[in-house]
């Protein structure tokens, strides 16, 4: 096969930067959503406060808040993904004036994007921790609970990360097969609709018949 050409290698790499505006397009209110997140956790007063007032829960040994509010983060984040995820498969990214190439990296990067937006909340919780210790802790440091913080983050970042994208998501699709269980098939039909993203496939144009 041969080697492609330096020009044709730009002119490749700029195409497919004009393909990010025509799938992210239609993720402005996940990224509103997400700047949000960032901001609040990250920025605010209210929010550097909240984390506070967690890592003192910490140190006085009540577990209980930190519990809930890792919780609150898995749901932000199994929200935002699904968000994304839905809003992409409602989106056009297989017309007939694409070619096949530009359809299979459209769907590259829709991947990519839910598989990023899983993990804003998570990222942006725990930046809001590090920039609490870092800021407001000159003495005497809380370092113990900082570390159960990050222990912590790091086991929800493994859960999500196997639930999405590893070992669990495949026993759960292994789990209901069709051709064993009829009746889940609309379920099912509807899951691989919400998951179509995943999959490369392409329609090749149908000709019509010569009369």
């Amino acid at each position: 096969m041969k080697p492609k050409s330096l020009r044709t290698r730009i002119n490749i790499f700029f195409g497919r930067l004009r393909e990010f505006p025509h799938v992210l397009r239609a993720l402005w209110f996940i990224a509103f959503y997400q700047a949000l997140i960032l901001i609040a956790f990250c920025f605010l007063p209210q929010g550097q406060d909240l984390l506070l007032a967690i890592m003192e829960d910490i140190t006085r040994g009540d577990l209980l808040t930190f519990v809930w509010f890792v919780l609150a983060i898995i749901y932000l984040s199994a929200t935002s993904e699904f968000g994304s995820r839905f809003v992409l498969y409602l989106s056009d990214t297989s017309t007939y004036d694409l070619s096949c190439s530009q359809v299979r990296y459209r769907k590259y990067v829709a991947k990519a994007v839910a598989k990023v937006v899983l993990f804003i909340p998570l990222v942006s919780a725990y930046l809001g921790f590090l920039i609490a210790y870092v800021s407001h802790f000159s003495q005497d440091p809380p370092t113990k609970e900082f570390l159960i913080i990050s222990f912590s983050f790091g086991i929800v970042y493994l859960l999500l990360y196997h639930a999405y994208h590893g070992w669990f998501r495949e026993q759960i699709y292994m789990l209901y097969p069709a051709k064993d269980h009829l009746r889940y098939r609309s379920q099912i039909s509807a899951l691989a609709k919400l998951y179509s993203i995943f999959k490369h496939r392409t329609v090749e144009p149908i000709q019509a018949p010569r009369v």
